[in-house]
C-alpha cells in the first residue's frame, strides 16, 4: 500500500510539473494571440478612420470645386455688367467733354464780338444743354453755374462762364482717367483671383484623383483586415479553450489522484482492522491451547 502511494505520489507530482508548464505555455499563447487580435483591431479603426477622412476629405473638395465655379460665373457676370456701365460711363463722359469743348468755343466767340449782354441768355442756354449731363459734375459747379444764368451781368460774365467750362471739362477729363484707372485695376484683380482659382483648381482636381486611389486601395485592403483579425480572434478563443481544457484536465488528475488516496487510506485502514482482528484470534487460540495443555 504505501509502495503504491509512493507511486502515485510521485505521478501526482509529475503531473502537477507537466500540467503547470503546459498550462504556462498555453497561457503566454493565449496572451499573444490576443495582443494580435487587438493589434489587428488597432489596424482595422486606423483604415476604417483613413476612409471616413478621406470621403469627408473629398465631399469639402467638391463642395469648394462647386463654389469657385458659382462664383467665378457670379464674377463673370458682374464683370460683364460693370464692363457695360464703364463703356456706357466713357462715352458718357465723352460726350459730355466734347459738349463742353463745343460751348467753350461757342462762348469764346461771343466774347471776341463783345455780345456780353446777350451772353447772360447764352449763359441760360449753355445752362440747359448741360443738364442732360448734371449726373455727371459735382453739384456745386453745377449750383454755381445756373447761378451765373440767373444773375444779369455783363464784363466778367463771360470769362466766369469759361472758367467754369473749363472746371467742367477738367473735372471730367479726370473723372474719366480715374475711371480708366479702376478698370485697368478691376481687370487686374479678376485676372489675379482667376489666376489663383485656376491654380486651386488645378491642385483640388489632382488631389482630389490622388485621395480618391487612396480610398479605393483603403476600401479594398479593409476586408482582408477584417478577415485577419476575425482569425486572430478565433484563435485568441481557441488558445483560451485549449488553457481551461488544460486546467480541467489537471482538476480532473487532482480529483483523481485525491479520491485514489482516500481509497487506498480506507482500504488500509480495513486491512488494519483485519490484522488486528486476525493477531486477536491468533492469541485467543494460543490462550486457549495454552490451557488446554494444562
Amino acid at each position: 500500500m504505501l509502495m503504491s502511494q509512493a507511486a502515485a505520489d510521485k505521478k501526482n507530482n509529475t503531473d502537477e510539473e507537466i500540467f503547470s508548464q503546459v498550462i504556462g505555455d498555453l497561457t503566454n499563447v493565449a496572451s499573444l494571440n490576443k495582443q494580435q487580435w487587438e493589434r489587428l483591431g488597432a489596424v482595422r479603426t486606423d483604415v476604417e478612420a483613413q476612409i471616413r477622412d478621406g470621403y469627408s476629405w473629398l465631399a469639402w473638395a467638391e463642395a469648394r470645386l462647386a463654389e469657385i465655379e458659382r462664383r467665378n460665373a457670379q464674377l463673370q457676370d458682374q464683370r460683364c455688367w460693370a464692363n457695360g456701365l464703364f463703356v456706357k460711363s466713357l462715352a458718357d463722359h465723352g460726350d459730355a467733354v466734347a459738349v463742353v469743348q463745343l460751348l467753350s468755343q461757342d462762348v469764346a466767340g461771343w466774347l471776341t464780338n463783345n455780345a456780353g449782354v446777350e451772353l447772360v441768355q447764352k449763359a441760360e442756354t449753355i445752362a440747359d444743354k448741360l443738364s442732360a449731363y448734371s449726373h455727371l459734375f459735382q453739384q456745386d459747379a453745377m449750383e454755381k453755374f445756373q447761378s451765373l444764368a440767373e444773375v444779369k451781368r455783363d464784363g466778367t460774365t463771360g470769362e466766369q462762364v469759361l472758367a467754369i467750362l473749363s472746371d467742367l471739362q477738367a473735372e471730367l477729363e479726370a473723372t474719366l482717367a480715374t475711371l480708366q484707372t479702376q478698370e485697368i485695376h478691376a481687370a487686374f484683380a479678376l485676372a489675379k483671383y482667376v489666376s489663383d482659382t485656376n491654380a486651386e483648381v488645378a491642385w483640388l482636381n489632382s488631389e482630389h484623383e490622388r485621395r480618391t486611389g487612396l480610398v479605393e486601395k483603403l476600401e479594398t485592403q479593409l476586408p482582408a483586415v477584417l478577415a485577419q483579425q476575425a482569425k486572430a480572434l478565433k484563435l485568441w478563443k481557441d488558445s483560451l479553450n485549449a488553457v481551461a481544457g488544460a486546467t480541467a484536465d489537471l482538476e480532473e488528475k487532482r480529483e483523481f489522484y485525491a479520491s485514489e488516496t482516500a481509497r487506498r487510506q480506507e482500504e488500509n485502514a480495513i486491512i488494519d482492522v483485519v490484522i488486528q482482528l486476525f493477531k486477536d484470534q491468533v492469541r485467543a487460540l494460543a490462550s486457549q491451547t495454552s490451557l488446554g495443555r494444562k
